[in-house]
């Protein structure tokens, strides 16, 4: 049986090493859940799948960008774990806003409803993190300051991905020219949030403050690249929740040369050519993943051809990506 890309990943130096970090992580942050919770709710035994390549894709690219910007290998561990902290965070607040329930923390509580699991989600790693700021202190890895500058600076970059969140909430009351959407709109919602664990340690002073920078810029131009391909799947559903959307900004343009940002009620659906936009939005997408790779080899991780090639086609499955990308990404090697 043929190996599909997230497994042929398990040959990526990188991306070995950064799952062997990411596997010991995540089964720490089970134990630690399962101590900060106290008894409140049980929560289900550790399962080995948590950690597959196919569901770390993203972990083990933040992890294997700290080590190209020269964390230390013995400092991995923290960073990794502050970074499944943001995590939980992430994804138990996309859950309250989506009307969803992806599990972090894989607490046995009766099904049918999220919402709870999602709150508590956020409470169990937001200690999660103090506990282990507060043994990193006690053990004079971290001072008082450093440590409560990291727990400060995390909320700081999180929070403006929530605030826009919040305001797209409102509904989008104008479609943005494609790159003020991904200047104003995406880069919050998605770009800062994949800067963020290099942003830590970068803050932290534990990285090669040359490199990370740029390593940064890189996994920002990733998550905004990963963010359109987003935008090509949920186009159908974002139009009518008046969700900002790549393609539905890259149809509207193509008709106006204004530049300036068109009213919604202006905007005649009918007449968008959204296959022809959906496809210049994947050019952009693919344009976008080539200029990350640039600056994530001049920010110290350097990927072969077929490893970029096989991280690209199990992201693109991963957000169930349209077939023709997955074929033109493929085309590639």
């Amino acid at each position: 049986m043929t190996a599909g890309p997230s497994e042929r990943l398990l040959k990526c130096p990188p991306f070995v090493e950064a799952l062997s970090i990411q596997s010991d992580v995540l089964r720490e942050f089970h134990d630690r859940s399962i101590r900060v919770l106290g008894g409140i709710c049980e929560l289900a035994p550790w399962d080995d799948s948590v950690a597959s390549m196919e569901r770390n894709l993203f972990s083990c690219l933040f992890i294997a960008a700290q080590r190209g910007v020269g964390l230390p290998r013995n400092q991995l561990r923290l960073y990794a774990l502050l970074s499944q902290c943001m995590r939980a965070w992430v994804t138990a607040c996309d859950n309250l806003l989506d009307d969803e329930f992806k599990a972090v923390i894989p607490m046995m509580l009766p099904k049918g409803g999220g919402r709870f699991a999602s709150v508590l989600t956020i409470m169990a790693a937001d200690r999660v993190l103090f506990e282990l700021l507060d043994e990193e202190v006690a053990a004079g890895n971290l001072s008082r300051g450093e440590a409560t500058a990291i727990s400060r600076l995390t909320l700081k970059i999180l929070a403006p991905s929530g605030l826009q969140e919040h305001e797209e909430e409102l509904g989008a009351k104008a479609v943005l020219e494609p790159q003020e959407l991904l200047d104003r709109i995406h880069l919050l919602k998605t770009g800062l949030l994949f800067e963020a664990p290099v942003a830590v340690a970068e803050a932290a002073g534990r990285v090669d403050m040359s490199k990370a920078p740029v390593a940064r810029a890189g996994l920002s131009l990733f998550g905004l690249a990963c963010q359109i391909l987003d935008d090509i799947v949920d186009v159908d559903d974002d139009i009518p929740r008046q969700r900002h959307n790549f393609v539905l900004s890259t149809a509207v343009h193509s008709r106006c040369i204004s530049g300036r940002p068109v009213a919604r009620e202006d905007v005649a659906l009918e007449e968008l050519d959204l296959e022809a936009a959906s496809e210049a939005s994947m050019m952009r997408a693919m344009a976008l993943f080539e200029e990350s790779r640039d600056r994530l080899a001049v920010g110290g991780l350097i990927f072969q051809d077929r490893d970029w090639r096989d991280l690209l086609l199990a992201v693109s499955e991963r957000i169930k990506a349209p077939a023709r990308l997955m074929a033109a990404i493929g085309a590639r090697g």
